[in-house]
């Protein structure tokens, strides 16, 4: 089975922008049969004002997180819905009882929590408080990670991601799903504030606070969508391979992708056959609290190409990966930039990822 952990449904256009196509539930069932993707993980918008970078939250309808988890309803074979929250949202206080929303979300099928967007301290009290109350109902949660530069949306964070580091020691019981340029950053040792804010380039030197914390904490896992992850594996791609290779059954396949048309669509990838599976089966997320059950977190970069019947960008990870097959660890997925909204927005990347959704998303 093929999951794609990340995408969104709904018009992210910024003001004046009309040639983009908003991703609609028809066109995102059309690129999910096209791209072979079995099933999908829909994160709904928008819980944080901070997302709001164009006119649609207002002028269009079903930009809201109970409209869209109602909405996946009619597509229960394809797509798995999370719900969404806000660590602000119920008086703004550390004490927040998110029990009543949780239960709703839950009621209606919702299998994690995400992708939170607002932008506060990813360990402020507020945000720790949320996490724990999703994590002991077996929630995951997905989240978008900054830094402390404005201009954005997510969780912010100082270089080397203490707060991060805080925050999964504070909820052991939750599994946190990364994403983000401030996430995805921290693969290499010695950021700046402006760096965390974007897509370091060039060879790992020393490896940052990311493996490290991925080798510390079993409740954290990295998704792998959009321009953020993309450069993530691929700035060096000798080490990009050891770090598959390493956290292979840590990091969920995703593509972000935020607008409906062709030119938005995942290329294909080049090689047949990239990755060599640990097992056929991994334990990952799908044997943890908060797993979505059938989802084979393990898969593998199967019927990559465009052979008689294969299926197009069919990979995702979960493999030994030798560096001479390395087929660069994600797709491009277009979308509206390096993630789909902050810096580089409205830039179709080349390369095998791009865009971290309205990164956005």
């Amino acid at each position: 089975m093929i999951l794609d952990f990340h995408i969104h449904v709904g018009d992210f256009r910024r003001a004046g922008d009309t040639e983009r196509i908003p991703v609609t539930w028809d066109n995102l069932m059309e690129r999910l049969d096209d791209e072979g993707i079995d099933k999908a993980v829909l994160l709904p918008v928008y819980p944080s004002p901070e997302n709001y970078i164009g006119p649609a939250f207002l002028t269009s309808g079903g930009l809201d997180v109970r409209t869209q988890v109602l909405e996946a309803a009619r597509y229960q074979d394809r797509i798995i819905p999370f719900g969404n929250l806000d660590p602000r949202w119920l008086g703004n206080s550390p004490e927040a009882d998110f029990g009543p929303l949780l239960d709703w979300f839950q009621e209606q099928g919702c299998r994690g929590i995400g992708e939170i967007t607002a932008n506060v301290p990813i360990d402020d009290p507020r945000t720790v408080n949320m996490f724990r109350q999703a994590g002991a109902r077996g929630l995951p949660v997905l989240i978008h990670n900054v830094g402390y530069l404005p201009g954005t949306y997510g969780l912010q964070d100082h270089p080397g991601a203490p707060g991060l580091a805080k925050l999964l020691e504070a909820a052991p019981q939750t599994n946190v799903v990364g994403h983000g340029q401030g996430f995805w950053a921290e693969i290499g040792a010695g950021l700046t504030m402006q760096e965390k804010m974007g897509y370091p380039k060039g060879a790992i030197e020393e490896e940052g606070a990311l493996p490290r914390l991925l080798r510390q904490y079993p409740n954290l896992y990295g998704d792998i969508s959009a321009g953020s992850g993309h450069n993530a594996i691929t700035r060096d791609p000798e080490y990009g391979v050891r770090f598959i290779n390493e956290f292979q059954d840590r990091l969920a396949f995703g593509t972000d992708v935020c607008f409906g048309g062709p030119q938005d669509r995942m290329p294909h990838l080049t090689r047949p056959q990239c990755c060599q599976p640990r097992s056929h089966s991994s334990p990952a997320l799908r044997d943890r609290p908060g797993s979505v059950p059938g989802a084979d977190w393990n898969t593998r970069c199967d019927a990559a190409g465009d052979g008689p019947g294969g299926r197009r960008g069919r990979a995702t990870f979960g493999g030994a990966v030798p560096a001479s097959d390395f087929c660069g660890a994600a797709h491009h997925h277009g979308g509206a930039g390096p993630e789909c909204g902050a810096a580089g927005r409205g830039q179709r990347q080349g390369g095998p990822v791009a865009s971290d959704h309205r990164e956005s998303g």
